[in-house]
């Protein structure tokens, strides 16, 4: 093949020795040559978003050469129905990796390597070639282990603080990342999934926490997401995941392996830690069960990260900080609650794919009532 072909591969079906040799050669691996492969898919669990991920187990021979991979994992990335008006989506992470974000972490914070990264517009797909970092994401993550990696989230910000300029010349990065949804598959039936409550077997207990009151502070909080991203502007900007929970993230001896950076924008560091603190909910053993719980928890997680951000040189203002955490506050959890958590409870089964279980109805109820409470705290100050 030319290299001009096998950059123009488009479908996994086509990659042959060929190719796999000149992402290894691209990757500094000049005397890499793939005799044989096999491909996999056993690679971890999705939780509907992305990309597809592919293993590619490489045979080089007899003559191996040093250092070069045993196995790579292929990163497919393509526009998503959730984020239907992401405009760079698809391609995010892969201009991430050929901008050279993550070049120069330092200390706890490890990002996979990419081989080659290749964005093919004409077919709005990205192909990321990436480490294999088998086992990593193999982690029983708590409340503690969660908290102590968010100190590992203040090396990327402290390393791009006060680079707001060299930022917003990056048109792929993420704007307004809180507001993503609204108009999506996330929000557009959410009028219609209050409405099916009174029908479900089940509607009883979903009322008791659904209720109108609390349908109508959703529809509040959807209505002022413009507002609220206003808000989160003023405060200090930095470089955000803006994805930093379980799922993405993984460990590596001492250091704290975060992947799935296709939300990955500009945004103020409360805004991150809002969403580690409200996401993982039905993941992790030992996650708060009650608001003082919660807020407990809240406090720990907030001066972790602050006293991880001043050993980096960065003194944030903790007015600043909250003010971050508790305007996100607003908006996530109810993107969570409507347009996730309450048609998933009518389908019994996760909305729009993906791998969470939706079969305890107790369990989710009691978490949502937890996050209403905490949402009704947070709008309070609207």
């Amino acid at each position: 093949m030319k290299l001009r072909d096998l950059v123009q591969v488009t479908d996994v079906g086509a990659v042959d020795n060929d190719y796999l040799t000149w992402v290894l050669q691209q990757a500094g691996f000049p005397k890499a040559r793939v005799q044989s492969f096999s491909r996999s898919s056993d690679v971890g669990p999705s939780f509907g978003g992305g990309g597809m991920l592919v293993r590619f187990s490489l045979d080089y021979g007899e003559d191996v050469p040093d250092a070069a991979p045993r196995s790579m994992v292929l990163k497919q990335a393509r526009p998503h129905p959730w984020h239907a008006n992401d405009a760079f989506g698809y391609r995010r992470e892969a201009e991430c990796y050929l901008q050279g974000l993550f070049d120069d972490l330092p200390g706890n914070l490890y990002v996979p390597r990419a081989y080659a990264a290749v964005v093919q517009e004409d077919v709005e797909q990205s192909w990321i070639w990436m480490e294999d970092m088998k086992g990593v994401f193999d982690v029983a993550w708590t409340m503690e282990t969660l908290i102590e990696a968010t100190a590992d989230a203040a090396e990327l910000h402290a390393l791009w603080w006060q680079r707001e300029e060299e930022l917003a010349a990056m048109p792929f990065l993420m704007r307004r990342c809180q507001n993503m949804y609204h108009g999506g598959p996330f929000t557009q039936h959410l009028d219609q999934n209050f409405a099916a409550i009174e029908d479900h077997p089940k509607a009883g207990r979903i009322k008791r926490v659904f209720t109108p009151e609390r349908q109508r502070l959703l529809r509040k909080l959807y209505s002022l997401a413009t507002h609220i991203c206003e808000r989160l502007e003023k405060l200090p900007q930095t470089l955000l995941h803006q994805d930093f929970y379980p799922p993405n993230l993984g460990r590596a001896g001492e250091k704290t392996v975060l992947i799935d950076w296709a939300l990955t924008g500009m945004g103020t560091p409360g805004s991150e830690l809002s969403t580690t603190m409200w996401q993982p909910g039905d993941m992790i053993p030992g996650y708060p069960d009650s608001v003082g719980a919660g807020e407990k928890v809240q406090a720990r997680l907030l001066e972790t990260y602050r006293t991880s951000l001043q050993e980096r040189g960065i003194d944030l203002n903790f007015a600043d900080l909250l003010d971050g955490f508790q305007w996100t506050a607003c908006l996530r959890p109810a993107h969570g609650l409507g347009g996730y958590v309450l048609p998933g409870l009518l389908l019994g089964r996760c909305p729009h794919g993906g791998a969470r279980d939706f079969s305890d109805l107790g369990m989710l109820l009691l978490f949502s009532e937890m996050v209403f409470q905490l949402l009704e705290k947070a709008a309070a100050r609207l």
